[in-house]
C-alpha cells in the first residue's frame, strides 16, 4: 500500500512538473509571439514613413501622373492582367481544398477566395486566411481539411517565391542584406524538403489519410505563376515611369519577388505595406534613381490594391447571386458523402 501511495505521489509530482513546464513553454511562446508582432509593426511603421517621405521628397505624385497620363490604356490592361493572375491563386486554393477534403466545387472555392482577399490588408497579414477558413467551414467542410489547405497555402507561396528568387535574382540576392551567399540555395531547398517531409505526416494526423506531396505540384505552379505574373506587371509599370532605365529584366523581376517575400514574412505587416516598397527601392537603386524606383513601387501598390478591390467586388456579386446556394449545396453533398461512407 505504501508503495502504491509512493508511486501515486511520484506520478502526481511528475504530472505537476510536466504541467508546469508546459505552462512555462506556453507563456514563453505567447511572450515571444507578442514581441515578434511588435517588431513587425515597428518595421512596418518605419518603412511606411520612409516610403512616404521619399515619395514626397522626390515628387513621386507628379511622376505617376505624367506616366499614367500618356499610358492610360496600358495601365488599365495591367489592372485587368492582375485580376486575371489572381485567378491562379484562387485555383490553387480550390486544388488544395479538393486534395484535402476529397472534393470541392470550383465556383465555391473561387468565390470564397475572392471574398476573403481584402483580409490581407488588415493588421496581422493573416486575416485573409482566417476569413477563408471561416467561409469554407460554413459550407460544412471538415475542420482538419480546411486547416491542412490553409496551412499549405502560405507554405506553397513561400516555396514558390524562394524558387523564383533563385531563378531570377541569381545566387547573390542575399548580399543585398549582407547575408551569406549560400542562403540563396539553402533556403529554397529547406522549404521544399520540409514540405515534402511534413505533408504526409500532417495529413495522416489531421485527415487520417496520406496526402502525397506530388499532389501539391499543381497548386505550387499556380502560386508561382501568380508571383511571376505580379513581378512582370511591376516591370511594366517601371518601364512606364522610367522608360530609359538600364536594369536587366531578371533583376527587376528578382527585386519584385524579393520585395514580396520580405513583406510576406514580416509579422503583422498588412499586405507587406511599406516593407515591399522599401525593399524594391533599395534593391533597384543599384540601377535606377531612387525617385523613379519609389514611384514605381507606389504605382504597383496602387495597382494591386485596386485589383484586389475589384476581385473582392466580384466575390460580393457572387455571394449576392448564388453564394449562399453554393454553400448549402456543398453542405448537402458532404452530408450525403458522409452518410454513404458510413453505410459501407
Amino acid at each position: 500500500m505504501v508503495r502504491n501511495h509512493l508511486n501515486s505521489a511520484a506520478f502526481g509530482s511528475t504530472f505537476d512538473i510536466r504541467l508546469a513546464i508546459s505552462a512555462c513553454d506556453t507563456n514563453t511562446m505567447k511572450r515571444a509571439r507578442k514581441w515578434i508582432t511588435r517588431l513587425g509593426y515597428a518595421i512596418t511603421t518605419a518603412t511606411v514613413i520612409w516610403v512616404m517621405y521619399s515619395f514626397t521628397r522626390h515628387e513621386g505624385l507628379s511622376l505617376l501622373a505624367s506616366a499614367v497620363r500618356g499610358n492610360t490604356a496600358i495601365v488599365l490592361i495591367a489592372l485587368l492582367a492582375y485580376i486575371f493572375i489572381s485567378l491562379f491563386q484562387a485555383l490553387a486554393w480550390w486544388k488544395l481544398m479538393a486534395r484535402s477534403a476529397g472534393g470541392a466545387p470550383i465556383g465555391l472555392s473561387i468565390g470564397v477566395f475572392a471574398l476573403s482577399q481584402l483580409g490581407k490588408y488588415l493588421p496581422g497579414n493573416v486575416m485573409h486566411f482566417v476569413f477563408r477558413y471561416a467561409l469554407t467551414r460554413a459550407s460544412g467542410a471538415s475542420r482538419p481539411a480546411i486547416l491542412v489547405a490553409s496551412g499549405l497555402e502560405p507554405w506553397l507561396l513561400l516555396c514558390g517565391a524562394l524558387g523564383l528568387l533563385v531563378l531570377f535574382g541569381g545566387s547573390d540576392w542575399p548580399q543585398h542584406f549582407d547575408w551569406p551567399g549560400w542562403l540563396a540555395f539553402v533556403l529554397p531547398t529547406l522549404a521544399l524538403v520540409s514540405l515534402v517531409l511534413t505533408v504526409p505526416f500532417l495529413s495522416r494526423r489531421l485527415l487520417g489519410s496520406n496526402l502525397q506531396a506530388k499532389g501539391l505540384i499543381t497548386p505550387l505552379l499556380l502560386e508561382s505563376a501568380f508571383l511571376l505574373g505580379s513581378a512582370l506587371l511591376f516591370a511594366v509599370l517601371l518601364y512606364l515611369i522610367a522608360p530609359e532605365h538600364n536594369a536587366p529584366l531578371g533583376a527587376v523581376v528578382g527585386a519584385a519577388i524579393l520585395a514580396w517575400l520580405a513583406g510576406f514574412i514580416t509579422p503583422g505587416s498588412p499586405g507587406g505595406l511599406g516593407v515591399r516598397e522599401f525593399v524594391l527601392t533599395v534593391v533597384l537603386s543599384a540601377w535606377i534613381e531612387p525617385a523613379l524606383a519609389v514611384s514605381a513601387a507606389a504605382a504597383f501598390r496602387v495597382l494591386t490594391v485596386a485589383g484586389d478591390l475589384m476581385v473582392f467586388s466580384g466575390g460580393g456579386c457572387w455571394w449576392a447571386v448564388r453564394g449562399k446556394n453554393d454553400l448549402i449545396n456543398y453542405r448537402h453533398f458532404l452530408e450525403e458523402t458522409k452518410a454513404s461512407t458510413e453505410l459501407r
